[in-house]
Order: structure tokens, then sequence, then C-alpha cells
């Protein structure tokens, strides 16, 4: 059983013999069915009461002597092995429907990514004459498009930016968002930047993993800490081009670090793209807007979705282990 706060509620049975991190709560069952203890042991119910026992302020841990004393609704030993076998079978269809739709999730965004990608190395007219670029990661280009570097097409001003600790970060109103790599990740009451911007996270695995967005929007007030380069679009480029060209972008040669990924100012200011006219910029900005917009709606039906299952799912456990459900 997990120990650690955030990790509550992953509960497994270990299958066979083998060494364990002291972060989980080690148990052998020996008044009840093991299976049955762990659907108990799953349900939002427990897991709500076990980490109100939590010791510790800056990694809450569960208390054994809090878990020991519990008390449970026992029901007989046949009967308990007869539940965890019927939730075992039901919990495995939902856990297949749950991996089906995150696996459709996983190709609207790659979908998305692609259309991306096309669009700002190989604009809109499908028959238009290319050449080569001579950027790997681009390929060929429209005959008629300049190649360049952010530098030029971005003014940075990372220098605003400031880390503040989660324990100095004033959050009475919430009235600014925190910006660190991964987009908003606090609400605190004071700004350092006032304009409208394109953030860029500088470290961490999501620079190689691309697991979430790498480029954030933002405008008006708001605090960007030190794991995010902030960038100014120059006048003549659109704001909006601009962002998704640099999502599409492969900065795979110009990140240094394997345990602690970066990539810094230096290397991304001399980052290599391509650029349409103004015009065009706009039109490929708009193509985009529309198709985004629909793909991130499928998404986000997809997400609702799942959060229904996971809530049918931990509903289901529990109605079946109280008895308030029958098989």
């Amino acid at each position: 059983f997990g120990k650690l706060r955030p990790y509550l509620a992953k509960c497994a049975i270990a299958e066979k013999s083998g060494c364990c991190s002291t972060e989980f709560i080690v148990m052998r069952p020996h008044s009840i069915e093991g299976r049955f203890l762990k659907y108990v042991m799953l349900t939002p119910q427990f897991i709500d009461m076990v980490n109100m026992s939590t010791y510790g302020a800056k990694m809450p841990r569960a208390n054994w002597d809090f878990i020991g004393n519990a008390l449970l609704a026992m029901p007989s030993r046949d009967e308990q092995a007869a539940i965890a076998s019927y939730l075992d079978t039901q919990c495995a269809k939902i856990d297949e429907i749950i991996a089906q739709a995150k696996a459709s999730m996983e190709d609207y965004k790659q979908w998305k990514a692609s259309i991306i990608y096309e669009a700002v190395t190989k604009g809109l007219d499908p028959n238009v004459e290319m050449k080569d670029s001579g950027i790997p990661w681009i390929g060929k280009i429209p005959v008629h498009w300049a190649i360049s570097r952010i530098k030029n097409i971005a003014t940075n001003l990372d220098y605003l930016r400031e880390p503040i600790s989660a324990e100095n970060r004033e959050n009475k109103l919430g009235l600014y968002d925190y910006y660190g790599a991964s987009g908003v990740i606090d609400k605190i009451d004071d700004y350092n930047v006032d304009d409208t911007v394109l953030l860029i996270g500088e470290d961490g695995a999501n620079l190689r993993m691309r697991n979430l967005p790498l480029v954030y929007r933002a405008s008006g007030k708001f605090w960007v800490n030190n794991h995010a380069h902030i960038l100014k679009v120059k006048p003549g480029c659109s704001y909006g081009y601009v962002a998704y060209l640099l999502e599409a972008g492969d900065y795979n040669v110009y990140i240094t670090g394997s345990a602690q990924p970066k990539l810094s100012q230096f290397n991304l200011m001399r980052f290599p793209i391509v650029i349409p006219d103004f015009k065009e910029q706009v039109q490929i900005e708009k193509y985009l807007d529309k198709w985004c917009l629909q793909i991130d709606t499928l998404i986000a039906e997809k997400e609702d979705f799942l959060i229904d299952l996971e809530s049918y799912k931990k509903s289901l456990i529990y109605e079946v282990v109280t008895g308030k459900r029958r098989m």
C-alpha cells in the first residue's frame, strides 16, 4: 500500500518474492482474502480515512498504527473470494475500455501534432513548388519561404523571470497565474510580466518526451519562474503562427544534459526555423485554430469519458465490498 500521500491510491498484490521500497506499507493477510482486502483499500472512502491520519509536513506518510487498527466490514471468507473474483472480472473490462480510450486520445494528439507540423513547414497549398530547407527537422519547404532563426522573429525576455519557492508564494487572492516549464502550476498575488508573450519550457523530461505542450501562450499579468523562456514575437510576425511553429519544433539536437534535459537560452534563440510572409502566416494560424479546436474538443470528450469510467470503477468497488450492490 503506497505510504506517501500522492500515492495512497496505489495498492497491489505482490505475486512473487522480491524487494520493495520503504515507501510502501507491506502486509501479509492471514484472516482475510488478500484480493478482497486490496479492493477495500482502493475505495476512496478508505483512502480518505487514511489520508486524515498521515503525518509529516513536506512528504505526508500513511500511519500503519492507524491502518492496522482500522475497522472493516467482513463477510465470510467464501464471499470475500467471490467478491474479489467478480471485481477482478469487472475491473478488467473497465480497464480495457480505459486503455482503449487512452490510446484513442494519443491518436488524436498525434493527429494534431501532424497537422500542425505539415502546416507550419509545408504550408496549405499542396501544389506549391518546394525547395530543400537544409534543416533536418523540416526538410522541404515552399520555394518562397525564408529560412531564419528564432532570434530573428522573437525577442528574449528571460531577464523578467524569477522563481518563488512554494513556501513563499502569496496566495490569499490568487489573482495571477504562476508559470513553470509545463504551464500554470499555481496562483499567486503578484506578477513579473504584463504583456503578450510565448513561454517555452527550458528544462525537464518533457523537452524530449513531449507528453505535454512545450509552448504556452500567455497574455496580461502573470508570473514566470526560471524554468520557462519568455519570448516576445516581433512586429511583422503572427503570434499564433509562431506559437504553432515553435510547438512543432524538434529541439533534440539543441538540448543538453541527460538526467536533466535543458534547452538553454543561447540554443533556443539560434534554433533554425522557416517563415512565410505575414499574410500566409495568418492563413495558417486560422487554419490550425479551426482544426486544433475540433481535435481538442474530441480529446476533452475522451478525458471526460475517462473521468466517468474511473468514477464508475471506484463506485463499483465501494458498493460491492460494502455489500451495497449484489453481484
